[in-house]
């Protein structure tokens, strides 16, 4: 949190018990609305910020619909469509759709796999901002 209010003072962070996201309406450990991040206590990793930060930039991007963002924003996601768990992510999408994973279609399971697959992305954003951050060797201007 001192890092996020050192170089990023224009985002809010506020500590919650629990925080139920507007988007199918599960509890989750951290999310970014605007410039308010909500982190709920004692459940938040070290990377729960940057990570949130690294979701709100790949919607921009995406938002952007220039041909060089979604060019960064599909290699990214390709680069980690082989780590992708594709049982679990085909379940999850089933189950936040309220099928079966045998009725989704092709399409469905693809953009299943692509929504993990960019999790991952976002995931691994994070964590390597978070491990430049706690890295003594790198100073902030």
């Amino acid at each position: 949190m001192k890092w996020a209010e050192k170089n990023h003072p224009d985002i809010i962070i506020k500590l919650s018990k629990h925080i139920k996201s507007p988007f199918k309406g599960k509890y989750v450990i951290a999310k970014i609305t605007g410039k308010l991040v909500e982190i709920a206590e004692g459940k938040a990793r070290p990377d729960s910020i940057p990570h949130e930060i690294s979701h709100d930039v790949v919607n921009v991007l995406k938002a952007s619909g220039d041909k060089f963002s979604k060019r960064l924003i599909d290699m990214g996601t390709k680069l980690f469509r082989s780590e992708v768990d594709r049982k679990f992510a085909l379940e999850k999408y089933a189950k936040e759709n309220k099928k079966s994973v045998k009725e989704l279609t092709g399409k469905e399971k693809n953009e299943a796999i692509n929504e993990a697959a960019e999790e991952l992305l976002v995931d691994a954003l994070g964590k390597y901002a978070t491990k430049r951050v706690l890295d003594k060797s790198i100073s902030f201007r």
